[in-house]
């Protein structure tokens, strides 16, 4: 009875040391801001890493960025210390492209350190985006857009152009796109709602799901492990070349019009209507259920 009351003992004073420890944790702040005018044919260039990224389009004709670096330590001196490890760079490049770097570096200090950048640009102006650690938002562009994740999320939203995405370990969520896009991704859900324009997807593991996908010029996916679902407005409009290895198809009634299968569990859908007029969904998935409706 002694040994249990001493090890709930233990547990009470260690939850009480860990808050007190919370409640001493010293904050240490920096922000940096920087307003620098567009000119047609400007694009912007991100590279961080460790860093939560927010790109806007709006009205304004320039370029705003700001850089909110957080340093957390039970020790002020330490958290201060944590600002020193944190470096950034916002340069001009022959006076057409915004280059912005975000670093942290770790000395084995058990520092909580932390990069939010925000940056507000013209809708026409061309992003390029990399970051290493962290999540991606971005919305209200018109233009072409490079997307690079490394173990992060992906988050659009209103975006029309051109659109080459790549995750590595992440999911990818879009609403409201429209243009060519290209996904590449290895590890991670990719979901779209109220889309339009043409897909060419490939992902190793994790599902899709596209919803509410109008205007559509064309479709590939090529999917390893997960489920494909698409949802459209009209899908009897459309063809289809659709395989699975280990999955099902299913199609709404008012289309499917044959199937192929056998015993090993393959199964394939080719539906063609007026040969090459109508776009085509061409879904290829090896482990993983096709579903459109």
């Amino acid at each position: 009875m002694k040994t249990k009351k001493l090890f709930i003992g233990i547990i009470i004073a260690f939850i009480i040391q860990n808050g007190l420890m919370a409640q001493k944790l010293q904050v240490v702040k920096k922000i940096v801001e920087k307003t620098i005018p567009f000119q047609k044919g400007m694009s912007l260039n991100v590279n961080a890493e460790k860093a939560e990224i927010k790109i806007s389009g709006w009205e304004k004709n320039e370029i705003y960025i700001k850089l909110s670096m957080v340093s957390k330590h039970p020790l002020k001196e330490k958290a201060e210390d944590g600002l020193n490890d944190m470096n950034y760079t916002i340069e001009v490049s022959e006076g057409k492209v915004v280059n912005i770097t975000s670093r942290i570096h770790s000395h084995g200090q058990r520092i909580r350190k932390k990069v939010h950048i925000e940056i507000n640009v013209p809708p026409s102006c061309l992003s390029e985006v990399e970051n290493n650690f962290g999540d991606i938002t971005i919305q209200n562009l018109d233009n072409k857009l490079n997307v690079e994740s490394n173990y992060g999320d992906i988050s659009l939203n209103n975006i029309r152009g051109v659109m080459e995405i790549s995750a590595n370990f992440g999911d990818i969520t879009g609403e409201k796109i429209a243009g060519n896009i290209t996904v590449n991704s290895n590890y991670g859900d990719i979901k779209f709602y109220e889309t339009e324009g043409k897909f060419d997807i490939d992902l190793d593991f994790g599902n899709i799901q596209i919803d509410r996908l109008k205007n559509l010029h064309g479709l590939i996916i090529n999917s390893s492990k997960g489920d494909v679902d698409i949802r459209l407005e009209s899908p009897a409009q459309y063809g289809y070349n659709l395989e699975t290895s280990f999955g099902k198809i299913r199609l709404p009634q008012s289309v499917d019009e044959g199937s192929n299968s056998n015993k090993t569990g393959f199964q394939s859908k080719v539906i063609n209507r007026k040969g090459n007029e109508v776009p085509v969904l061409k879904i290829n998935s090896s482990f993983g259920d096709i579903i459109i409706q």
